[in-house]
């Protein structure tokens, strides 16, 4: 069998990457630089079904259009995957329309192009069903931060990564949203660009579509699904909570668990939000003043008639003894008393250096005292019941 690789532009080593890839799922390669030699070539003919790779490096002049009528011309010989990292929304509908093509960004292009191909070799279903499909309820766990810098980002990204990267029984789709429309830092965090684009959707949030969601969505190599706008300066202030909702619903129909980052400025329709939460989160550091503000949100929370069964605290920054124990722990029980607690323990050089490669802390494994916290933080929510089940 043959898999077609046409590279348009300068020579990129991340094509190898894709190659070998193709070599270990039985392909033998043919390596074309126009769409002309590929059209041409007398072993398509013989195809069905192949695939098809087309590579927008550095200096191509291809365009979307020009990939939607090749994958149009090659229909019922091949199945055309364009490789590139930017592409409308009106171009990326058209060209998956077409039912023999998609799209995928050069970040991710590993991952997604082995799930398409597993998909499409499973006739179409797919590998990590929804949990609509799968018949089982969905998770929404939110994380609430009690200030800008205590790590409130970090947990709902670090956990997130934890849970899309299990397998087997425990498999789960999973997805992250920043709710901080303006100001998210979240795919700096594991240098993925932001894909949502929040102030073009809330005009109509009724044209979202799993289409349009594709388009907002940044994949992480670990499976997780992460949505975050980039740094604008759009005025959300008197947004209603419509388009969140809209948006929400379709992630909770996708997705087996659902991670939500509350943002630091509290919009009217983030209560609604929080109070159809499964689980909540409170984020803060290890310090007197910002313990109180956990209480103070806890406060709140109660207000708001959430479950106290269904509300925990995180505590990040922990100082440690020299065998690695987590200080003062009665101190913090003292003001959250009968409260779930997790702690986090302080690890700045080691975090500030995954951050500054663009790697997440899960991934560097779990023998360091700060990932086996977050581990602990994933365990929990796998072992979360949903609030309702119907």
């Amino acid at each position: 069998m043959y898999a077609y690789v046409v590279n348009c532009g300068h020579p990129d080593r991340r094509a190898a990457v894709l190659e070998q890839l193709l070599e270990k799922l039985g392909y033998v390669i043919s390596r074309k630089d126009t769409f002309w030699e590929l059209v041409t070539d007398p072993s398509l003919k013989a195809q069905t079904d192949t695939p098809v790779l087309i590579l927008a490096a550095e200096g191509s002049q291809t365009n979307a259009a020009e990939v939607i009528g090749l994958a149009n011309k090659l229909k019922g010989r091949a199945f055309v995957i364009y490789v590139a990292d930017e592409i409308s929304q009106a171009d990326y509908k058209a060209l998956v329309r077409t039912g023999v093509a998609d799209c995928v960004s050069w970040d991710s292009a590993h991952a997604e192009i082995s799930e398409i191909w597993q998909r499409k070799q499973a006739g179409g279903a797919k590998i990590a069903p929804s949990s609509a499909e799968a018949g089982r309820p969905h998770i929404v766990v939110g994380f609430l931060g009690t200030a800008g810098g205590v790590g409130n980002t970090t947990m709902a990204l670090e956990t997130g990564i934890y849970l899309a990267s299990l397998k087997g029984e425990n498999a789960r789709r999973t997805a992250v949203i920043d709710l901080d429309f303006q100001r998210s830092v979240m795919c700096d965090y594991v240098n993925l660009p932001a894909r949502l684009d929040m102030a073009n959707f809330i005009r109509n949030p009724q044209r979202l579509d799993p289409y349009m969601l594709d388009i907002f969505t940044s994949k992480h190599q670990s499976g997780l699904d992460i949505l975050a706008c980039e740094n604008n300066d759009a005025d959300y202030s008197s947004m209603d909570g419509s388009a969140v909702f809209s948006l929400l619903d379709q992630l909770t129909e996708r997705y087996d668990t659902v991670l939500l980052d509350a943002p630091r400025w509290r919009p009217a329709w983030l209560a609604q939000v929080l109070m159809n939460s499964d689980f909540m989160f409170v984020t803060g550091r290890y310090s007197v003043p910002c313990v109180k503000q956990i209480a103070y949100e806890l406060r709140q929370l109660r207000a708001l008639e959430l479950p106290w069964d269904r509300v925990g605290v995180i505590i990040n920054w922990c100082q440690t003894n020299l065998l690695g124990g987590i200080l003062h722990t009665s101190a913090i029980h003292s003001v959250l008393a009968n409260q779930r607690v997790f702690y986090v323990r302080q690890d700045s050089a080691f975090a500030l250096e995954r951050v500054n490669i663009g790697s997440s802390i899960a991934e560097a494994g779990y023998k360091r005292g700060m990932c086996r916290d977050i581990k602990t933080i994933s365990e929990a929510i796998c072992a979360m019941a949903p609030r309702v089940t119907t």
